[in-house]
């Protein structure tokens, strides 16, 4: 999933005026898709229900996209709406991880696996940027050290998978156990994610990371479990990232 289109093997499908692109993280996305309404049949879908809230947030965001693509037509502008159908069909496509997701990762056990990958992509594509930030390697573009890098991933996704790590990181430190991906793990994460983020440059990403930190915290503080040290800590690591980002 978080492997850019360039590097996938991809067919194009025609579809009236238009054409759907199918990659390898398409296939990817069935894969997992069909795995957590296996388990959920087999299992049960409590889950889901326990998630509403987020569910419901996750399918406004979906239903906002496709109500946008009436707006053109309302305003009098001309509009391509066939391609533009397609982006919001791919959103609400990526947006079925979420309840798979949900329904696969039923207890923290079952998340490591999951976090342990997420710390390992990202130390991969946290390395190939800072080479392509050093001039060593091309980009997408060619050789141009220096500048927002875009790692395997480009520039969004490399921000959102930083993100996800440094997430991961914060949680283990905030709880001051490692939990739930370990110890070692957690700070390997933390600071892969925050020179991600700052390599990719991306200030939305930025601003995701301000309010994660700050749930974080909220939510080991519901468990009696931060202690000033860790929360003076994760927030000298979003400082820094938010200024090297800016720079």
């Amino acid at each position: 999933l978080f492997l850019h289109e360039t590097y996938q093997p991809s067919a194009s499908i025609g579809l009236g005026s238009t054409t759907v692109d199918a990659t390898l993280a398409d296939l990817a996305i069935l894969v997992v898709v069909v795995s957590a309404l296996v388990r959920g049949r087999a299992e049960g879908w409590l889950p889901l229900g326990r998630a509403r809230w987020l569910l419901a947030a996750t399918g406004g965001f979906v239903l906002l996209g496709a109500l946008s693509l009436a707006t053109p037509s309302l305003l009098g502008e001309e509009y391509e709406l066939a391609p533009h159908a397609v982006s919001v069909a791919k959103f609400a496509w990526y947006a079925l991880l979420l309840p798979a997701t949900i329904l696969l990762v039923r207890s923290t056990a079952e998340a490591v696996p999951l976090f342990r990958a997420v710390t390992a992509w990202s130390v991969a594509a946290t390395g190939w940027g800072l080479l392509q930030f050093l001039g060593v390697v091309s980009e997408f573009e060619g050789k141009r050290p220096g500048q927002r890098e875009p790692s395997f991933v480009g520039i969004h996704d490399f921000a959102a998978l930083s993100g996800a790590a440094l997430v991961v990181g914060a949680v283990g430190l905030a709880l001051g156990d490692g939990r739930p991906a370990g110890r070692r793990v957690s700070y390997v994460a933390l600071g892969s994610g925050a020179l991600g983020v700052v390599l990719s440059g991306a200030m939305t990403a930025v601003l995701g990371l301000w309010i994660a930190v700050a749930a974080i915290l909220l939510g080991a503080r519901a468990v009696r479990s931060l202690r000033p040290g860790r929360a003076l800590a994760l927030a000298g690591v979003v400082v820094a990232v938010t200024a090297g980002t800016a720079v």
